[in-house]
């Protein structure tokens, strides 16, 4: 891991904070502009380095979102195995991510997580366990277990969700080490 982590120049002295933006389905996913004004929170400081990872087919949406960003966010999508994630998962401080396969070896891995969920159960769904995480907005109809709001694979829970909620919970998490979103 270390070695497609150099290739990829991912500084090894910074401190990793993984971030799994996207899911098989569109409606589990939180909007670009909030992953967005998260990295650029999160790489304030040279001492912290934003990986985000997700399938070769995921690939082309993460370029366009970190293509203002000069340096510290690094695309793995498509870069790394499945078997080889819990590894990279193993070195980094923290993930982030929606509700997915990944959050779940995030949860299994045992390091710190945070996790977007919308109209699925994180009663259900959700890693149980000390490390974790989840972050959703409260409104009567979640979670609805729907494809999205009346089937239309757009969930208003995620769409809503506000940046100062998933600020808060990183912050918490990051805190809890020492540091904070801004350092």
């Amino acid at each position: 891991m270390r070695d497609i982590l150099n290739r990829e120049g991912v500084p090894a002295e910074t401190t990793m904070v993984i971030l799994h933006p996207f899911s098989l389905w569109s409606y589990k996913e939180w909007r670009e502009e909030g992953w967005i004004r998260l990295m650029k929170d999160l790489i304030q400081f040279p001492s912290r380095s934003v990986v985000i990872i997700g399938s070769l087919s995921d690939r082309e949406r993460i370029s366009k979102m970190i293509k203002p960003f000069e340096f510290g966010v690094f695309n793995l999508a498509g870069k790394t195995s499945i078997g080889e994630i819990p590894e990279l998962l193993g070195l980094s401080r923290l993930f982030i991510g929606v509700d997915s396969g990944i959050m779940h070896i995030a949860g299994a891995v045992g390091i710190p997580s945070i996790a977007l969920f919308g109209p699925s159960s994180s009663l259900t769904w959700a890693p149980r366990n000390r490390f974790h995480t989840t972050v959703a907005m409260e409104m009567p109809c979640r979670p609805c277990r729907q494809k999205g709001c009346l089937g239309s694979e757009i969930s208003q829970c995620l769409d809503q969700l506000s940046y100062e909620d998933v600020k808060k919970a990183v912050d918490a998490e990051l805190k809890s080490a020492g540091s904070s979103i801004a350092g």
